[in-house]
Order: structure tokens, then sequence, then C-alpha cells
């Protein structure tokens, strides 16, 4: 979980570890905990990792899961957005301390 915006300033570190799972990964998904249609709002970010190749299907027999399952968001992220390091994770420029 990360609380970022989908787009804008508040969503560089979301796209970041975005891009350093997509590394490892061959699957990553985010999920918009509260509003994906606002993309500017800072909310929790679900961050989904799978070894799998296989496509898995977002459905659930709960309605309030099924919900969540339908907040899959998909921003665009820049081919150069930086990858986190043990060397280097500058998580603190990322936030907006104002």
């Amino acid at each position: 979980n990360l609380i970022s915006s989908i787009d804008g300033p508040s969503s560089e570190f979301m796209k970041a570890a975005y891009t350093t799972f997509k590394a490892v990964f061959p699957q990553v998904y985010l999920f918009a905990c509260h509003d994906p249609d606002n993309t500017d709002l800072l909310q929790s970010i679900s961050l989904i990792a799978l070894k799998s190749k296989i496509k898995p299907e977002f459905r659930n027999t709960d309605p309030i899961l099924d919900t969540y399952l339908q907040h899959r968001v998909s921003p665009v992220i820049p081919k150069e957005t930086l990858i986190l390091t043990d060397n280097y994770a500058p998580v603190e420029y990322f936030v907006n301390f104002n």
C-alpha cells in the first residue's frame, strides 16, 4: 500500500515503486482504494505484483471486493522513471512535506 495520487507531483514515488517492481515481476497492477477517477487525489494505492505470467481476472462474487477490483488504474509511467535500489532509495524526495 502506498499513499499517493495517480497523477501529478504526489505520484512520483508510486511511479518509482511501480517501475521497481516491474523490473522484477512480469505483472504489476495498481488499484486506487478510494476514487480511481480523481487522479490528483492523495489516496491509498495498492500495488499488486505477480510472479505468474497468467493474466488474472479481477472479479469477485462479493460485491464489495468486486468494487475494489474495478478500481484498477493505469497511469502513464515515463520510461525514465527511477528504479529504487538498496544503494539509494530517496523516498523523502518523492514526498511533499509542505
